[in-house]
């Protein structure tokens, strides 16, 4: 799948000429951009592009909302007298 297509209708391929058609209307049958052709190879490259920097983000930006989940938790006041608390309670 192309990373700019709206719709997986909007891809066609021609097997003897080795290319890829995209069209370049949306599912209302609005025109969005022209219609173009790519060979496989620009195909591929494009699409390994796409994923080489989306794969690696989407798990970057969940890692981050991870460590400022945990780094609000650690900050909070209820976590430090919690801390507090079961470390009066420690028997000696």
């Amino acid at each position: 799948m192309l990373p700019f297509v709206a719709s997986h209708n909007a891809i066609s391929f021609d097997q003897d000429q080795g290319i890829v058609k995209v069209s370049g209307l949306d599912s209302d049958g609005n025109r969005k951009f022209a219609d173009f052709e790519l060979a496989y190879g620009m195909a591929a490259d494009i699409t390994r592009d796409f994923l080489r920097g989306f794969v690696p983000g989407v798990f970057c930006a969940f890692g981050m909302h991870r460590l400022l989940q945990l780094m609000l938790t650690i900050d909070s006041g209820e976590y430090k007298r919690l801390l507090l608390l079961i470390d009066n309670d420690a028997p000696a």
